[in-house]
């Protein structure tokens, strides 16, 4: 009762103070001359209090929305690994899906060619996978189950082709000292030592086994598929190697992704390095991918403008699942007692025990077989397709690129799934199109996904504006702001118009960073018809 009745003593902007302590003192400090026109209608100064007090400040950075759902079922025949390896390490299904599809496709990029509907050219089945993961996330222990076989075999594949390549060394010095014979012979004429040339045939290296890439510049690709790699797989859990080095950030960058994107398409590589022994051509080899790295370094490529519209970002196959390094555990388990692992590295090794197959007249250039469609998979595929180009003109928009690859890419998934599950296959069925094609919807969706997040991210994007905005306000004092004043005075150019300034202002206010104010507030001597208090 006497609380109530002091109050009704007391003037409207002492019941301010009173009610709203914290209110009116950042409304003091900040637009002293604001409170004093507003006292006159201390209704009008009590609704601004209450609207400050209301506010819940939120960060001017995007939220990435949730992860696509990993199709692991669709993986045929390496579903089995993935779940038990993803249920019992509390590991993202996509990050170990992205491991077994790629070991896979590591070794059947070797092995076959995909013969498309109304294209004359066989293409390739090697496939460009990027997943965005901190780490901790477990993709190296992932790696290390899945492939453990293939590790040992690989050992004793290397260990038989380090003896032929001793032989081949030693083959390689006689052909040099007969070269070096012929030439110092002084009593043949011009005719008789071309005919010896002719005669001495060079040794070619032995097909060299390995499998995955250890030398991630562009460079160290051209050396090792020069001496006897046909098919490389790149498989890092340090995308950063790759993306951060010099390889792609100076100013070769642009030929750098030319030369992988020409891998991925299978076409001739051609090495210019002026001198003579230093040319050559690279024909016939396979380079495949499975890459993951930070998220923001995934961010960051998604939103470079050059490897997007180079092609070189829309051939990959890209996701970066929700973090599951909360969930992780630690357990005590012999994964070879798991039948779907043990299934897993069975069929891994059978494959690499397959010789690829190269031209009768080189050794070293892969001839794969041609896999065909058959008229079910032929009739799906194209539906899919052309569902991918409308697509591209419409919700596919903003990753119109990565759509339009979405049909080669499609091939590729059912050619690898195709031959896991049939080695000796010759035609890509309707069941592979199909399960490729839900894997396709997921990949299609992560792209989506991430390049929204990082188009939001940008220097240009309204959250990036907004923020420099207010950051710009604040570090000048600038509290009590009007439109006028801000597309004369904005910190970037392109902030200044009267569209951009109310666009961007309404982004503060909806993050709590700032109140519209009404009935024209007197501002440097003059009412203003939009005028703005920021609160943070």
């Amino acid at each position: 009762m006497m609380q109530d009745a002091l109050k009704k003593e007391q003037s409207a902007a002492e019941l301010l103070a009173l009610d709203h302590k914290e209110a009116v003192s950042k409304l003091t400090s900040r637009a002293p001359e604001l409170v004093k026109q507003l006292q006159a209608t201390p209704g009008a100064l009590i609704e601004l209090a209450k609207q400050i007090e209301a506010l819940e400040p939120l960060p001017l950075v995007p939220e990435l929305p949730a992860e696509t759902p990993y199709p692991t079922e669709a993986l045929l025949g390496m579903d089995g690994a993935v779940f038990e390896i993803s249920d019992r390490l509390k590991v993202s299904p996509a990050l170990v899906g992205q491991c077994a599809l790629g070991l896979a496709n590591g070794i059947i990029q070797g092995l076959a060619d995909i013969v498309k509907p109304a294209n004359p050219n066989p293409k390739p089945t090697s496939l460009f996978l990027l997943a965005g993961a901190e780490s901790g996330e477990g993709k190296t222990l992932v790696d290390d189950i899945l492939s453990s076989r293939l590790h040992e075999l690989s050992i004793e594949k290397d260990l038989s082709y380090q003896a032929k390549r001793e032989d081949y060394e030693l083959c390689l010095k006689a052909y040099h000292c007969e070269v070096k014979k012929i030439e110092n012979q002084k009593e043949i004429d011009q005719a008789d030592r071309e005919q010896a040339f002719r005669e001495l045939a060079k040794p070619v290296p032995p097909m060299n086994p390995r499998l995955k890439a250890s030398d991630v510049t562009i460079e160290g690709l051209a050396r090792q598929y020069r001496e006897g790699c046909t098919r490389l797989s790149l498989m890092t859990d340090e995308g950063a190697l790759l993306f951060s080095n010099h390889a792609l950030q100076n100013e070769r960058r642009s030929a750098v992704m030319g030369r992988l994107c020409k891998l991925w398409d299978g076409g001739q590589w051609d090495i210019d390095r002026g001198a003579q022994e230093n040319n050559f051509s690279l024909i016939g080899r396979r380079l495949s991918t499975s890459i993951s790295t930070q998220p923001a370094i995934l961010r960051e490529i998604m939103g470079d403008s050059l490897a997007v519209n180079q092609g070189f970002i829309p051939r990959f196959l890209v996701a970066m699942p929700d973090s599951r390094i909360h969930e992780r555990q630690m357990i005590n388990i012999q994964w070879g007692s798991l039948p779907a692992i043990r299934e897993y590295w069975q069929k891994l090794s059978e494959l690499y025990d397959i010789t690829p197959t190269t031209r009768t007249d080189h050794p070293l250039i892969l001839n794969p077989r041609k896999l065909t469609l058959t008229a079910e998979a032929t009739r799906l595929y194209e539906a899919y397709g052309n569902q991918c180009f409308k697509k591209a003109a419409g919700q596919l928009a903003p990753v119109r690129a990565m759509a339009m690859k979405a049909e080669d890419n499609l091939l590729r998934i059912a050619a690898t799934l195709t031959l896991w599950n049939e080695h000796s296959a010759g035609a890509i069925n309707s069941e592979s199109v199909e399960a490729a094609a839900h894997l396709m919807d997921y990949y299609l969706t992560e792209g989506l996904r991430i390049a929204d997040f990082s188009s939001e991210l940008s220097d240009d994007s309204d959250l990036s504006m907004a923020a420099d905005l207010l950051k710009w306000a604040k570090a000048n004092g600038f509290y009590l702001v009007y439109s006028r004043m801000l597309t004369r005075c904005a910190p970037r150019r392109a902030m200044r118009t009267v569209k951009t300034i109310e666009k961007l202002m309404h982004t503060l206010i909806e993050h709590g960073q700032a109140v519209r104010l009404e009935d024209k507030p007197v501002i440097e001597g003059k009412p203003r018809k939009k005028a703005w208090l920021i609160t943070s």
